[in-house]
């Protein structure tokens, strides 16, 4: 797995080198969460590039290093939660079904189901399914993903047996759906349908599915999803991902965060409240939001403080804080 204790203690303690490792090692799995949580209009690219932000400057919230991996995915989630809040009817809209062209059951590609699958879920059910898909594919343990979830271990078990068999659900509704010729029943119990995946549509499809001999028999030879999704690699992001990532460090969102350890600076308070901002569960939404303020409030005082002691001791760098940079 990526983010090994020593690299990511190193770059926690302002190694830039470490840092710039560690943010190459973790973009494919915040750009694999992020693009299976999603909804259609999310940027995931945005929401991406700051996550990798915060690596780069320091991880704030990020109690000890060998809690990384659920650090990391818990700041994307947040970041991608608080986007679609802000954007509510994005979070609820569905783009029209991309089906997978014609099929007869034999010799489809079922991971390829499995991502279109996606699409029929929720969005209240969308994140923790990619977070229990990267546990079955090995680059989470459940312990990581409880503590990247909020969720207590209980919780965490009772929610993803459900949201496993709406999955299946959604997989034999993405088989019937692409199946031909189609099924006569299902055609006319669709009639009125305007072609856009939604949670109401998949339990109809998966209501006939049982019933149905000819759709039983085209999804006769779907794999279990937690056979199926093992080992799956990760999504590799794509130009525009890492292109973006690239200018939001460079443009020095992550300026002048690197930790110092050895002095209690105003930069180094204002640090310590981002990260005890970014720690609150998700829950304490008016809380949190009215935190932020203060916090980034703080942050900017300090970096305009920062700014100007580096100019009274003469440093010809001036206010230009150092930016971590990122190559690939």
């Amino acid at each position: 797995m990526f983010g090994s204790y020593d690299l990511v203690a190193a770059a926690y303690d302002g190694d830039r080198v470490a840092a710039e490792r560690l943010v190459s090692e973790s973009l494919p799995l915040v750009y694999t969460l992020l693009v299976r949580a999603a909804s259609p209009r999310a940027d995931v690219p945005e929401l991406v590039a700051r996550t990798m932000a915060l690596v780069s400057a320091g991880m704030p919230g990020l109690g000890e290093p060998a809690v990384y991996r659920p650090w990391l995915c818990g700041t994307a989630l947040r970041f991608l939660w608080a986007a679609e809040q802000d954007d509510a009817a994005g979070r609820h809209a569905d783009a029209p079904a991309s089906l997978l062209g014609a099929n007869t059951g034999a010799g489809t590609d079922q991971r390829a189901e499995a991502g279109e699958a996606i699409r029929w879920i929720g969005p209240d059910d969308r994140e923790l399914l990619s977070l229990w898909w990267l546990e079955v594919a090995g680059e989470l343990t459940r312990d990581e993903l409880v503590a990247a979830s909020g969720l207590s271990p209980a919780q965490a078990a009772g929610r993803i047996r459900q949201i496993e068999a709406r999955y299946e659900d959604a997989r034999t509704a993405v088989r019937v759906l692409a199946s031909v010729p189609a099924c006569a029943d299902l055609t006319a119990v669709l009639a009125r349908w305007d072609r856009r995946p939604s949670e109401r549509r998949r339990r109809q499809v998966a209501r006939h599915a049982e019933e149905c001999p000819t759709c039983q028999v085209r999804t006769g030879d779907l794999i279990p999803a937690d056979r199926l999704l093992r080992g799956t690699p990760l999504v590799p992001p794509p130009p525009a991902v890492t292109a973006r990532v690239r200018e939001v460090l460079a443009s020095g969102a992550a300026a002048g965060l690197a930790p110092d350890r050895g002095r209690n600076t105003p930069l180094r308070r204002a640090l310590d409240g981002i990260r005890r901002v970014a720690a609150m569960p998700r829950v304490q939404t008016g809380t949190r939001i009215a935190a932020v303020g203060v916090a980034l409030a703080l942050l900017i005082g300090a970096l305009m403080s920062y700014a100007h002691s580096r100019e009274a001791d003469g440093d010809p760098s001036g206010s230009a804080l150092h930016v971590v940079p990122a190559t690939w």
